[in-house]
């Protein structure tokens, strides 16, 4: 019981820091365990050649788990759906392509919006001004 008390204080705790500092996880279970990626790291997340699985790219590199985008856009409100495959981190953006459609990331990814989504890809340049357009 005492472990379990603990456990649980310790969950409340770490839950009232994030709300406090603002900063936002995506959280994802591989097995039995749980990762947590803070979002400044996210780059996109896209859908995997393994069906029911989803890539997470990061600045440090990437990992593969079983989810699916839309479930990960409704549950994560600091990343932008661009397509039906793909999530965006717009904070880590570094130039948009309209004539290509593509989205640029720093690592020099490059990730196709679909037409669909323009309109959510043009509302990031007001909300993000240091995105660069080409």
């Amino acid at each position: 019981m005492k472990r379990l008390e603990e456990t649980i204080t310790g969950a409340i705790q770490s839950i009232n820091n994030l709300t406090k500092s603002g900063r936002k996880e995506l959280v994802y279970k591989v097995g039995r365990r749980i990762n947590k990626v803070e979002d400044t790291n996210i780059y996109y997340l896209e859908n995997s050649p393994t069906q029911h699985k989803v890539t997470l790219i990061t600045e440090t590199g990437s990992a593969e788990f079983r989810s699916n985008i839309s479930k990960i856009s409704d549950e994560n409100d600091f990343l932008v759906k661009v397509s039906q495959s793909c999530v965006v981190n717009p904070n880590n953006i570094n130039s948009i392509d309209f004539s290509k459609k593509t989205i640029t990331f720093p690592n020099g990814d490059e990730v196709i919006f679909a037409r669909s989504c323009r309109k959510n890809v043009k509302d990031l340049l007001s909300k993000y001004p240091e995105i660069n357009v080409k």
